[in-house]
């Protein structure tokens, strides 16, 4: 994210969307205000890792295992 940039949806640069079936990530850009025929481009990198084992179903769990696999 962009810290100095305001963002959409009470100011966040992504959105997630879980049910029982699929877990969505949508990330946001900031708001730009472009004049014609300018443009913008939003960069999105993923990383996919193998066996992270998450001790328990909560949030704590969670950030534990994916811990060391984060920039920091």
């Amino acid at each position: 994210p962009q810290h100095d940039a305001t963002y959409p949806d009470f100011g966040v640069s992504f959105e997630t969307y879980t049910n029982d079936w699929m877990l969505e990530i949508e990330t946001l850009s900031p708001f730009t205000k472009l004049q014609p025929g300018e443009t913008v481009e939003h960069i999105e990198e993923w990383e996919l890792y193998n066996n992270v084992n998450v001790k328990d179903i909560d949030e704590g769990a969670f950030d534990e295992a994916v811990e060391k696999y984060c920039r920091k």
